[in-house]
């Protein structure tokens, strides 16, 4: 039952991470405001340099939106390889999980849907937004709440699929006479 084990570390590094990426992306734009708030006697001579403190602003919600767009879009080439390792761990495991291998098999469509549909959609229109002082669009807003969406949904199946490589089923019924035979005829 080693394909547990496996299959266990590849999914909590895949969650763990995911769960650390939400945090780093929000907590980016947090920065901003942190930073802009306290200043200290180094970055006062910086903004004097820029001589508007709006347009600072700004150029660091920039900085932090390049950031994100450079982290998720790494990141999401790698959810994509743990996926596929973990579908092999669970596919060639000894015991065949058809409720895992779904799971598994939906977690990667949900990070395909992120990777390919809604993150270039989000990197073009918050590009357009960054150096705007307009409200984000509805079409800007839809596609976040919708990558907010399938990161839950993902997280959730994920939590399901962990549950359910942890609770180990008892021993089949013949399991110890089929040992048994083995043995003898070894």
């Amino acid at each position: 039952m080693q394909f547990h084990r496996l299959a266990s570390l590849i999914l909590g590094i895949w969650l763990g991470a995911s769960v650390l990426m939400d945090f780093v992306a929000t907590g980016n734009f947090h920065t901003v405001s942190r930073v802009m708030g306290s200043l200290d006697v180094r970055a006062l001579e910086a903004v004097r340099k820029v001589s508007d403190p709006d347009t600072l602003r700004l150029l660091l919600r920039y900085f932090a939106g390049e950031a994100n767009r450079y982290l998720f879009e790494q990141w999401e080439w790698v959810e994509l390889l743990l996926g596929l390792a973990l579908l092999m761990v669970l596919l060639f495991g000894q015991s065949y999980q058809k409720l895992a291998l779904s799971l598994c098999f939906l977690m990667i469509c949900v990070v395909a849907v992120q990777r390919f549909g809604l993150t270039p959609a989000i990197t073009r229109l918050g590009r357009e937004l960054e150096f705007s002082n307009s409200p984000p669009s509805r079409r800007f807003a839809a596609y976040h709440a919708a990558y907010g969406c399938a990161e839950i949904g993902k997280l959730l199946m994920g939590v399901v699929m962990a549950v359910r490589l942890l609770i180990r089923r008892g021993p089949a019924k013949k399991a110890f006479v089929r040992q048994y035979q083995q043995e003898r005829e070894a």
